[in-house]
C-alpha cells in the first residue's frame, strides 16, 4: 500500500473531505477571484460559481478572439507555410468555435472569407476569379466547393513545383 492511500482514513466524513476539497480549490484562486464569487458551503458550490463566472464573462471575449482569428487568416502557399488541408482545418475550426460560443458566422458568407484567407498572388488570383465568377445569379457559393478547388489548386501548385524543369 503507498503512503497516500495509507493515510485515508475510514471515518472521515463527507463532511470533512467537502472542507478538504474546498481548501484546495481555494489555495489555487486568488484573493480577488475569491472574492467576486463569495462565500459558498461546499467544493461543489464553490466549482459551480467558478465555472459559472468564467463561461458568463468570457464568452462575448472569446468570441472576438475566434472572430478575429478567423478574419485575419492568410493562407501563404511558401514551403515554410501550413498547407492548405491545415489552414481549411484552421478555419472550420475557427468557426466552429464562434458557433459553440453562440456567435455562428453568416453560412452564405464563409465561402467568401476562405476565398478572402487566401493571398491575392499570380498563383492564386485567376482560380478565385473563376470560383467567384462561376456562381450562377440567384445561386450562393458554397464552402465545400471552395474548399475542395482550393485544395485541388493547392495540389497543382505542389506537384508543378515538385517537377523539375
Amino acid at each position: 500500500m503507498s503512503a497516500s492511500i495509507s493515510r485515508i482514513s475510514y471515518n472521515d466524513t463527507w463532511e470533512a473531505r467537502d472542507e478538504r476539497a474546498t481548501g484546495i480549490i481555494q489555495r489555487y484562486l486568488s484573493d480577488n477571484i475569491l472574492l467576486s464569487i463569495g462565500n459558498k458551503n461546499s467544493a461543489k458550490e464553490l466549482y459551480d460559481a467558478i465555472v459559472k463566472r468564467y463561461n458568463e464573462t468570457n464568452t462575448v471575449t472569446t468570441a472576438f478572439h475566434a472572430l478575429s482569428t478567423l478574419v485575419s487568416m492568410k493562407y501563404d502557399n511558401a514551403p515554410s507555410s501550413k498547407s492548405m488541408s491545415d489552414h481549411i482545418a484552421a478555419f472550420l475550426s475557427s468557426n466552429n468555435r464562434l458557433t459553440s460560443l453562440g456567435y455562428p458566422f453568416p453560412e452564405d458568407l464563409l465561402p467568401l472569407l476562405l476565398l478572402k484567407s487566401i493571398l491575392d498572388n499570380e498563383d492564386w488570383r485567376t482560380l478565385k476569379t473563376a470560383i467567384t465568377g462561376s456562381v450562377p445569379n440567384g445561386k450562393k457559393l458554397t464552402l465545400s466547393t471552395v474548399e475542395t478547388k482550393l485544395a485541388a489548386h493547392a495540389t497543382n501548385i505542389q506537384k508543378s513545383s515538385d517537377t523539375p524543369g
